[in-house]
């Protein structure tokens, strides 16, 4: 939507899209109404000030978002910035192994390399082969006593 043509509609839009309340913004452009919300809420419900408001406000609010999206995206970089920096001098120092493998540790873990779903499932018949399930259906064969190498001497 393109600017409007009324400067003090266009100053009235940007000001609520910015934050502030219709009556803030009514008084903000010089209105002189003797119930100035009234007024102002009267101004915001007119169509092209309507629109013109959410227009702003959703630039706004992309704005913002990119803006914490960078912010984002350079704080993880830097910590993984730091990460490699402590695996390099862990690396070098006499007794660092442990600082090393935790910071190679989370790295990994951020670029995907390991998983941590929680405790395995338990298996259930669904899970096993048609071999598998065979095995344990079939009865296992009875094995035969074992018999001793001496004959057994009679009791008495």
């Amino acid at each position: 939507m393109p600017v409007l043509d009324n400067i003090k509609w266009e100053r009235f839009a940007k000001e609520v899209a910015a934050g502030k309340s219709y009556t803030g913004a009514y008084k903000s452009i010089g209105g002189k109404a003797k119930d100035p919300a009234k007024a102002a809420s009267a101004l915001a419900s007119h169509p092209e000030i309507r629109e013109r408001i959410e227009e702003l406000a959703r630039r706004v609010t992309n704005k913002t978002m990119e803006r914490v999206g960078e912010r984002v995206a350079l704080t993880k970089n830097w910590v993984l910035d730091k990460l490699v920096e402590n695996v390099e001098k862990a690396m070098t120092a006499k007794s660092g192994s442990s600082i090393a493998n935790r910071a190679l540790e989370l790295l990994g873990t951020e670029l995907g390399m390991f998983r941590n779903d929680g405790p395995r499932k338990p298996i259930t018949l669904e899970d096993l082969s048609d071999e598998d399930l065979m095995k344990m259906l079939r009865p296992e064969e009875p094995t035969p006593p074992e018999v001793p190498e001496e004959p057994l001497q009679p009791l008495h």
